[in-house]
């Protein structure tokens, strides 16, 4: 009996011992409700050869689409942080050579960052502006299980410290009061190898790229929505 109780208390030991090598890192979590959502907005392209203009619900043809947009917390360490998430649809071909059986899934961009950097600037806006942003962490993800699902895969690949941020994120926008709206697009940059910074919207090689970030852009593509809706959605209100 004695000997039984000896090897029962060496197992327990052994349990507890192990257990505390066994120390989970912290993962940063994304808050469950969101902070704002923007579900609809109308997409604008212009087409110069026909001078017709194509407006759909969320997409800017050929250019951009969202299903919707969101921010939300996350939190880290105890510090609060803010993320853009942008839901989206991509498609492509299983076999791309062939141009054959075409798939769309939807995907979410994450932007990560600090909440306090992203509120200065929109606050130093007026109504004409290009907001530039240095995200902690940006990156897409497919959306196939599920926000919360994808939203677990973004926590792990969080500060990895193997993974180097280098785009930025830009909200360029106008507001036209006397018309009651707000015109407006989201994108990022690459870095060429001049280590000179290039705005890109979806593809390094789209030609729309040349007019982020000019006043051209509102005579050619933008997203809009009404005043109330972007200040509501922008400024977190």
């Amino acid at each position: 009996m004695r000997q039984f109780l000896l090897i029962i208390f060496a197992f327990t030991s052994f349990l507890n011992i192990s257990a505390q090598d066994r120390v989970n890192k912290p993962l940063p979590t994304i808050s469950d409700q969101t902070l704002v959502v923007l579900n609809k907005a109308l997409g604008c392209y212009y087409f110069e050869s026909t001078g017709q203009w194509q407006e759909h619900a969320n997409n800017i043809t050929g250019v951009d689409n969202f299903t919707k947009l969101e921010f939300r917390e996350l939190t880290y360490l105890g510090k609060t942080y803010l993320v853009l998430l942008k839901y989206y649809i991509q498609g492509d071909h299983r076999y791309p050579t062939l141009k054959l059986d075409y798939r769309e899934a939807e995907y979410i961009r994450f932007y990560a960052m600090e909440k306090e950097d992203y509120l200065s600037a929109i606050d130093e806006c007026g109504t004409d502006c290009v907001i530039r942003i240095k995200p902690i962490y940006s990156t897409s993800m497919l959306n196939a299980f599920g926000p919360f699902a994808t939203f677990g895969r973004f926590s792990v690949d969080f500060f990895d410290a193997k993974k180097e941020q280098k785009d930025n994120m830009y909200i360029q926008f106008k507001k036209y009061p006397e018309k009651n709206i707000a015109r407006f697009i989201i994108y990022t940059d690459w870095k060429n190898s001049r280590n000179e910074y290039i705005p890109m919207l979806n593809k390094m090689s789209d030609p729309n790229n040349v007019k982020l970030g000019t006043e051209e852009l509102y005579t050619s593509f933008y997203y809009e929505t009404t005043l109330d809706s972007f200040d509501k959605f922008f400024y977190l209100k």
